[in-house]
């Protein structure tokens, strides 16, 4: 028996991101981000970076660009590690080179408040679900980037992320 449902309108469709040496995808459910997760930052964005509660905020999957490839985008994402393969990143080396100029370097160990704890905190008033991702925070030196801007971010110990900026019109967002 097949059970069709008339809707009044599409349904969203399904977007989903490349599995790192997978021929499988992940497909996006929501994507939960941290604010001012590194201390850096948040004196930065003139804030206290003390141990406050984490906030969140929340991004459409429809924001999700798959970068796995070197790719020109008007919003950055790259591919996905299976929690298995990255062992729940301590302590590892991140950076952002713009135009081949250092703009972001510093560690996943100086978070304030750690991936473990990021998920048990949101858990808290939010039950997670497959496809759930959760950006854990960006380090100090966030910056404009423009049309043309080459991006190659890393995180020691797994895949590195290459963008190109481009345009984005009107159309291209409908």
């Amino acid at each position: 028996m097949t059970n069709h449902t008339d809707y009044a309108a599409s349904p969203a469709p399904v977007y989903s991101l490349t599995v790192h040496g997978r021929s499988k995808r992940f497909p996006v459910n929501r994507i939960f981000c941290v604010g001012r997760n590194y201390a850096a930052h948040a004196r930065e964005m003139g804030k206290d970076p003390d141990r406050d509660p984490p906030f969140f905020f929340m991004k459409p999957a429809s924001a999700i660009v798959d970068a796995a490839a070197p790719v020109s985008v008007a919003y950055p994402s790259g591919a996905v590690h299976p929690v298995a393969e990255t062992c729940h990143l301590d302590s590892e080396s991140t950076e952002l080179k713009v135009n081949g100029s250092t703009k972001q370097a510093s560690d996943v160990a100086k978070l304030i408040w750690s991936t473990a704890e990021c998920i048990a905190h949101l858990s808290l008033y939010e039950p997670l679900r497959p496809g759930d991702l959760i950006m854990t925070g960006t380090p100090e030196g966030v910056g404009p980037v423009v049309a043309g801007d080459a991006m190659r971010g890393r995180i020691e110990g797994l895949s590195e992320v290459a963008v190109t900026v481009i345009q984005q019109t009107m159309e291209a967002t409908q």
